[in-house]
């Protein structure tokens, strides 16, 4: 009997053992768990952060050879971000920031003034805007990549070197440093470093990699627009032959070319144009019209205001200043259109233009510079796209609160802060004190003028130059009168 009662309690205590012993498997399971858990986490962050020491080792310098992707993890992209935002409060306004930092580049390198071709408060204005967005995006590889490509398109005519951008990095660093004192954090530092590098040197890479485009892009333009035979050159040579096998090449000429013609003129009518005076296109714009026509956008009016730009922009492709003019000017005449604008159909016709007219030499070369070139002007027009209308309604508000006493106080002061920073300048403005504020006047009404209407302000501008011209007045002296204004206003 003590056996069967026994038995019983036995049975319960190896079962109560076994449950026991169960529970403490699974807590030794969850322990390995965490514990494993806890290891990958800690992997996790060596690795990350092994990855962001060797990427800003790999940034320490310039480096001019390479044009990489470039990204920084989201919490030292945060802490850039944060920290970049505390150095711009340090000053009343964003302007004043950049101005700083150029006062810094200038103290540490005056022979560098000459490549800084735009008004000290200009350059305070677009580089704390660029920096701002180089940083806002640090942490998104491809758009970054995009962003620094741009801006070194748009610094191809400078003589950037390894040297000058690390003075440059230097300057920058300097003011940062100073303002926020211990608050920089060693790691962020190193990154604004790294990514100043980075900027730098795909500035170079740009210049010295994709000059080849450049020259694409030159000389198929020209192709693109002869619009006659070159001096000299005589189509009925020694090199067609007879005059018998001449005359009958011009009579089947003349026979494809009707024929064309017809079928020209077929499809503009299928496309709702007259076709009646329809004809072959020789020319670049020619082309461009019929292709637009033919792919549905003979509607879009936009295409040919940015058509009738084209042409400076691509000549000048090889001037960043340049460029940058003739797509602001474009920008403030695309404001001024209702409907909706979409770049890339422009692109579309554009290619297919350009392998019309440029037939011989066409290549994948040349479909990659013109994409290439198009893709950097459509992101400099989509920047500025909203912008100009808000400007304008900003400058009429501003220009119709001005007292006649603050104008006049003005007046004065555009020329005496030109005549103290460029006495040249005196030469060239020896009219009365009342014509030179005539002038002073006509030109602040002259840039609402240029967001009102900005093809007529284009011409008389122009026209005014050409009317100058004998006066031979040194382009170099526009950009401290801009300045002047800048710095009075």
């Amino acid at each position: 009997m003590f056996d069967e009662r026994s038995q019983p309690d036995s049975d319960g205590t190896a079962d109560g053992e076994s449950q026991a012993a169960a529970d403490e498997e699974d807590v030794d399971d969850d322990r390995i768990a965490f514990a494993s858990h806890e290891s990958g986490t800690e992997n996790t962050v060596h690795a990350e952060e092994r990855a962001v020491q060797e990427l800003l080792e790999k940034y320490a310098e310039v480096n001019p050879d390479d044009f990489p992707s470039f990204r920084l993890p989201v919490f030292l992209a945060d802490k850039m971000q944060t920290t970049w935002q505390a150095f711009l409060q340090k000053y009343s306004s964003r302007e004043f920031a950049g101005e700083a930092i150029f006062d810094s580049i200038m103290e540490e390198a005056p022979t560098l003034q000459g490549m800084f071709k735009m008004p000290r408060s200009v350059f305070g204005i677009r580089f704390t805007m660029s920096f701002t967005n180089i940083i806002g995006n640090c942490n998104d590889a491809a758009l970054l990549k995009r962003l620094v490509e741009t801006l070194g398109f748009q610094h191809m005519d400078l003589e950037v070197t390894g040297p000058r951008v690390g003075v440059i990095r230097d300057a920058i660093m300097a003011v940062v440093e100073n303002e926020l004192g211990v608050s920089l954090e060693p790691v962020v530092g190193r990154a604004f470093k790294a990514i100043l590098n980075y900027t730098g040197g795909a500035f170079i890479f740009v210049k010295c990699e994709l000059g080849g485009r450049i020259r694409i892009i030159q000389r198929s333009w020209r192709i693109a627009n002869r619009n006659e035979l070159q001096e000299g050159e005589d189509p009925t040579g020694s090199q067609l032959g007879t005059m018998e096998e001449v005359q009958e090449e011009v009579e089947e000429e003349e026979y494809l070319t009707m024929q064309d013609n017809e079928e020209i003129a077929a499809i503009l009518d299928a496309n709702g144009d007259k076709g009646q005076n329809a004809k072959v296109p020789s020319t670049f714009p020619e082309m461009f019209l019929f292709n637009a026509a033919v792919m549905g956008f003979s509607e879009s009016k936009w295409m040919k205001q940015v058509l009738a730009s084209l042409d400076a922009i691509a000549t000048n492709v090889a001037n960043s200043a340049r460029l940058q003019e003739e797509c602001d000017v474009l920008s403030l005449v695309l404001a001024k259109y209702k409907g909706v604008i979409n770049l890339p159909e422009f692109k579309a016709v554009m290619l297919a233009s350009l392998r019309s007219v440029v037939p011989q030499d066409w290549d994948m070369e040349h479909e990659t510079a013109w994409t290439w070139f198009w893709e950097n002007v459509e992101r400099m027009l989509t920047a500025m796209m909203g912008t100009p209308l808000r400007y304008e309604k900003a400058l009429r508000n501003w220009l119709g609160d001005i007292s006649e006493e603050t104008r006049m106080k003005w007046r004065r002061l555009v020329f005496s802060k030109l005549f103290k920073t460029t006495p040249a300048a005196q030469n060239y403005l020896k009219q009365s004190t009342g014509r030179l504020h005539f002038i002073a006047d006509r030109i602040l009404e002259m840039t609402l003028e240029l967001y009102m209407d900005p093809l007529t302000m284009v011409d008389q501008i122009s026209a005014c130059g050409l009317r100058h011209v004998g006066y031979g007045v040194p382009t170099e002296l526009f950009v401290p009168l801009v300045a002047a204004y800048t710095d009075a206003y």
